[in-house]
């Protein structure tokens, strides 16, 4: 697939297959592409400090100077490789709190961040994280202690959470509805990039041996939070802030701008009719339980008000806030991330060796999010996590079969499993990549109704954060405490997640956002939690001015 400013783009929608076909006018821009990719830029920020977090984790320097313990029980481990240092290596509560630091702090920051989004745009949002980010990054490369350390992180983690409150809506509005989906992969594909890139400078930095490669590879972090700070101030808001926030007439130029095309009567209607309802359909907002928007600031406190109190909101929120549970907690994610490389490091490779095979994890984690970002659109968002959630229950028993039989008390790890054991981690990471990691954010994204979109997602990254932040300072102990058992905990709870999917989780595949609403009356299970809508609203017509 090839994006150009010459492709012609018609984008049919409805829910699913049943609902009815709606055109809208435009082609994909290559404004549409680079904005796209600088708002997706800031996940790079992420996905970056992800993995560099992990880089340095295994770097002697770093170590002694804020983990002395941790740099004990290593050493310790490499003398000994018994069972119980293997996977208990790395079980320091200092070292997971600096770890899960910048998750808690992005779950307080993105609950602001919402009113941030909704009152002054998701452009501005994206600005303030990159501001995080930079402010975060001078603490954290020049620290001379662990709370010094720690401070750096917590306000990286500020900036986290604006960004991942404002880029996946700003990707989501401004994308073509026939693409939706793809443009949404950007969000993640921008994570894995960054990844990667940590790695390549974690390998590089093992290899020449650098006595200082920690803070360099700190400080290096600092370039995509400029990049985005900058980028910021060359992108336009998107027409549903806009709107939204009443600047009717600049939105429908935004909108002509980022379609290429002058003719966008149809897609512009449907977003006035989504931000602001007319005076018959007011008539009926006791029946939707939802407050009119005004084009006035809205408070904070009302914006999630809002979201609690709005039936037509419960649905998306409930989904968002399970998706968001199995794609961190649940599934073992967000842990295999941080302790993929301590189980590799049972088979000892020396640190070069284990830090390139983080490197083949992170090529793997952006090779399979391009992937599912050219399938998704096609298959589906459902498909796509069923087909996740299959590999990730084989991975993940195959590794506890092996680590079980292959590590026990007083005895190395057989040299022979190391082929295979590397196999199953390749094989989860990849399913990851292609399911849960990019889909919790599209889908979220998508589900909820205007009025209600930024505090939704807003709502459902903390609670991702939490359940992040809850991973990440429990994972290492589990490990240590479940040792191989941990994976068969992940794998009972991928089944529970397959069920999720396949019963209670309805397709988004080609709706419009503005149509997302008839999903939910459709499902089998949803349709019930809607509010009933009496014949007078029903008939409403569907197209009326403002």
């Amino acid at each position: 697939m090839a994006f150009g400013a010459g492709n012609s783009v018609s984008a049919s929608g409805g829910a699913g297959t049943s609902a009815g076909v709606k055109q809208y006018e435009g082609r994909i821009t290559i404004y549409v592409v680079f904005a796209s990719i600088l708002a997706a830029s800031s996940a790079l920020m992420a996905g970056y400090d992800n993995a560099i977090t992990g880089g340095v984790a295994q770097m002697r320097n770093f170590l002694e100077k804020f983990f002395p313990v941790v740099y004990a029980n290593e050493q310790l481990s490499a003398r000994t490789r018994d069972n119980h240092s293997i996977y208990c290596q790395y079980n320091n509560q200092p070292l997971q709190a600096y770890v899960a630091s910048i998750s808690l702090a992005g779950a307080v920051s993105t609950l602001f961040a919402s009113y941030f989004t909704r009152n002054y745009g998701r452009k501005s949002t994206l600005l303030f994280s990159g501001a995080f980010f930079i402010i975060g990054v001078i603490l954290k490369t020049s620290a001379q202690n662990l709370g010094m350390l720690l401070v750096g992180r917590i306000i990286t983690g500020f900036g986290s959470g604006f960004a991942n409150q404002a880029a996946p809506i700003y990707l989501c509005e401004i994308a073509p509805l026939k693409w939706r989906g793809k443009f949404g992969f950007f969000f993640q594909i921008s994570i894995a990039f960054g990844n990667l890139i940590a790695c390549v400078i974690n390998y590089s930095n093992a290899r020449t041996g650098n006595a200082f490669g920690w803070r360099s590879a700190l400080g290096l972090e600092a370039i995509p939070a400029i990049l985005v700070t900058v980028g910021a101030l060359f992108i336009s808001e998107t027409p549903n802030s806009l709107v939204q926030r009443g600047y009717r007439e600049q939105g429908k130029k935004t909108l002509q701008r980022i379609r290429g095309t002058q003719d966008v009567e149809v897609e512009f209607d449907d977003i006035l009719i989504a931000a602001k309802k007319s005076p018959k359909q007011n008539q009926c907002a006791e029946v939707h339980q939802l407050n009119t928007i005004t084009m006035n600031h809205v408070s904070f406190s009302s914006s999630f008000k809002n979201v609690l109190k709005s039936r037509t909101s419960r649905p998306p929120l409930i989904i968002s806030c399970l998706i968001q549970f199995f794609a961190t907690f649940a599934s073992g994610s967000i842990g295999m991330a941080y302790y993929a490389l301590i189980l590799i490091s049972t088979l000892h490779f020396k640190i070069t060796t284990l830090l390139f095979w983080s490197m083949m994890l992170g090529i793997i984690l952006l090779l399979g999010t391009m992937v599912g970002s050219m399938v998704v659109d096609k298959l589906g968002r459902k498909q796509l996590l069923i087909l996740g959630n299959f590999f990730m229950f084989i991975s993940l028993i195959a590794l506890a079969i092996l680590l079980s039989t292959g590590i026990r008390d007083g005895e190395n790890l057989s040299p022979s499993l190391a082929p295979a054991i590397i196999l199953f981690i390749c094989m989860y990471i990849a399913a990851i990549a292609v399911s849960w990691e990019p889909l919790a954010w599209s889908i979220c994204s998508e589900i909820f109704p205007l009025e209600t979109r930024s505090a939704g997602l807003s709502f459902t990254i903390f609670v991702r954060f939490i359940f992040t932040f809850l991973t990440l300072e429990t994972n290492l102990s589990m490990l240590c405490s479940f040792k191989w058992g941990l994976f068969l905990f992940f794998a009972m709870w991928v089944v529970v997640a397959q069920v999720f999917v396949f019963f209670l989780l309805p397709e988004t595949k080609g709706v419009p956002l503005d149509e997302m609403e008839i999903v939910w009356r459709r499902h089998w299970f949803w349709k019930r939690f809607m509010p009933l809508l009496d014949i007078e609203c029903e008939n409403l017509p569907k197209k009326q001015g403002t």
